[in-house]
């Protein structure tokens, strides 16, 4: 008997996900990448086609960051795999808070989503049972975003 755990990662496998799950893994280090400093300026928000779309605090940084640019991208393909990122994309906006509940990150999205905690347990258990880490990151990202959207259609809460 399979578990749903083991049929996902084989069926996510098979249709070729890797480099995409590879792309949300840059989302998850870039402040490891660039450091606590840059990290507290800037928020990446989003890769498509090795575009890495990253929001910063002010023109100052944005052109500091310019200038490192080819930096940044080789630090990131060098932890993720060669090639992920291409080119980095940078937009002025504001960065939350240190300080601000993560709501950023797959699991601060869990914990903003989660105030029942039985949705929170249930999102966990069904995944406990997946292997592989990147699967069930994209996973957990979509189980959120169900949980966000039925909350929103049902009030729940």
């Amino acid at each position: 008997m399979y578990n749903i755990g083991s049929i996902l990662d084989h069926a996510l496998k098979e249709l070729k996900y890797g480099p995409r799950m590879k792309e949300y893994r840059v989302l998850e280090v870039w402040g490891k990448v660039v450091g606590e400093h840059i990290a507290d300026r800037t928020q990446a928000e989003n890769i498509r086609n090795g575009k890495l779309f990253v929001r910063v605090s002010s023109h100052t940084w944005m052109c500091e960051l310019e200038a490192l640019k080819q930096t940044i991208i080789e630090r990131i393909n060098g932890k993720i795999g060669k090639g992920i990122v291409k080119e980095l994309h940078f937009t002025l906006g504001e960065i939350p808070s240190p300080n601000a509940p993560d709501t950023t990150s797959t699991h601060g999205q869990l914990l903003h989503v989660a105030g029942n905690e039985d949705c929170q347990e249930s999102i966990e258990k069904d995944l406990s049972h997946i292997k592989d880490p990147n699967i069930r990151e994209v996973l957990l990202r979509l189980m959120i975003k169900d949980a966000k959207l039925r909350e929103l259609r049902t009030g729940w809460r």
